[in-house]
């Protein structure tokens, strides 16, 4: 083998390897799964809640999952919104629980994408007009690996406009149609908690009508009980009728909380 033969193919192989470690590092840089956080709405009307989503994309063979906490308090999500006059408030630090903590995860399966939500009114309140700012993060906790997803902190818009009451009675069917549709069950959950969070008359007969859900009953039960009208007791007395025996006690209950009937005996 001649001198230039081998300086060629020791040429080509370098060429090769560069090549090949080009391509993994390049590999390395992309990540297999990533997170997106948005506002469902950045437009609500006034006492329609606020839904954060996150939209988990994984381009990997192997299911991807994205860890939000665990129990109701989402612990590993941060939240600062700024108000229309300018006051930044933390999301409150989670009290003390006890018993047990359910696991909260968005899963995706691999070269799929999954979507989560969570309820931003389980925190805070955005009863003014105007326009807020709310910075969203989910920081690596104390058990995470470098390779664990997370969420650095991103900026999101949200503009809260006169009430009007056609766009809030459109929120709540459509709120409703999530709960009863069931297209999983954690987005049921959110449907039903958003809903029930809807502090306005309008929300009365769709609060009565996912009261029918057996699952979400007593939550859409609390909520017709905070707003107590007129149209709240009669959605208490035809429920109080159900063949649901559960929920016939759970609204019959409610009714002579509010004094509506005299209890038994």
């Amino acid at each position: 083998m001649t001198r230039i033969l081998q300086q060629t193919m020791i040429v080509v192989f370098i060429g090769g390897c560069v090549l090949m470690a080009s391509r993994n590092a390049g590999a390395q840089l992309i990540p297999a799964a990533t997170v997106a956080v948005a506002l469902e709405k950045t437009v609500v009307t006034q006492h329609e809640p606020v839904l954060l989503r996150f939209t988990l994309s994984n381009s990997s063979s192997k299911q991807a999952d994205f860890e939000l906490g665990y129990g109701e308090e989402k612990a590993n999500i941060k939240v600062n919104v700024t108000d229309p006059d300018g006051r930044v408030w933390p999301k409150p630090r989670p009290a003390p629980r006890f018993g047990a903590q359910f696991r909260e995860a968005i899963l995706a399966e691999p070269y799929t994408t999954s979507v989560g939500s969570v309820v931003l009114d389980d925190w805070f309140t955005f009863n003014k007009l105007g326009k807020y700012r709310i910075d969203v993060a989910v920081p690596p906790s104390k058990d995470s690996s470098p390779a664990d997803l997370q969420v650095p902190e991103t900026p999101l818009t949200l503009s809260v406009v006169p009430r009007d009451q056609d766009a809030l009675a459109s929120a709540c069917a459509g709120l409703v149609t999530r709960v009863e549709n069931w297209k999983s069950a954690s987005d049921a959950d959110v449907a039903a908690d958003a809903l029930s969070k809807i502090d306005d008359p309008v929300a009365v007969p769709f609060l009565a009508q996912a009261m029918k859900q057996k699952f979400f009953s007593s939550m859409m039960i609390d909520s017709l009980a905070r707003l107590n009208t007129p149209d709240a007791v009669n959605a208490f007395v035809a429920a109080s009728q159900s063949s649901d025996p559960e929920i016939s006690a759970a609204a019959y209950a409610a009714l002579v909380a509010l004094g509506k009937v005299k209890p038994p005996g």
